[in-house]
């Protein structure tokens, strides 16, 4: 069995997981923000409520690094190994500059999304296409292709919204 590529990647689900996390965290530090703003200096309260969540979130994405390798016959997903025959399609979206979103569709229906680098784009087509698997789009490419727009729109006015709230609580329990 040899081994045509063979590359890391960053699993989509984990990326959600830990984003989602990430934003729980700065959340509930901007709930708190007008009783907070009074003792911590306004750079360093963005600091902690934009740093501090996203070192958590890039720390972990970090370690969940997973390995992706192609042979002749096989796909190997982080310790996940199908055959080219148990595979019922594929997607490759250009996403961002320096990862591009690859996802396969297992026949069982089970989907793998992964951020590959994008210098591995051209091989994992043609590796693709060399074994006649077919190419298919579904609504959820869009998400990942634009996670990180609908991500920071959402996050933004989360926090707008929370911060509000803190101060409605902060002004009915200051009266």
């Amino acid at each position: 069995m040899s081994e045509l590529l063979n590359t890391k990647g960053y699993n989509f689900r984990l990326i959600m997981k830990y984003s989602l996390q990430a934003a729980m965290i700065s959340l509930s530090i901007m709930l708190f923000s007008p009783i907070l703003s009074k003792y911590i200096h306004e750079l360093w309260f963005a600091i902690i409520i934009v740093g501090i969540p996203y070192y958590y979130f890039f720390t972990k994405i970090k370690s969940t690094t997973e390995v992706v390798s192609c042979s002749n016959n096989t796909i190997v997903l982080d310790n996940n190994t199908f055959d080219i025959e148990e595979l019922s399609s594929y997607t490759i979206v250009s996403s961002l500059r320096l990862y591009f979103v690859m996802r396969i569709t297992h026949k069982n229906g089970k989907d793998y999304t992964y951020y590959l680098p994008v210098t591995e784009k051209q091989n994992i087509e043609s590796f693709f296409e060399s074994r006649h698997i077919s190419k298919s789009h579904v609504f959820s490419d869009y998400i990942a292709k634009y996670y990180l727009i609908l991500y920071i729109l959402t996050y933004f006015l989360m926090l707008g919204l929370v911060y509000y709230f803190g101060l409605q609580i902060y002004y009915l329990i200051k009266s």
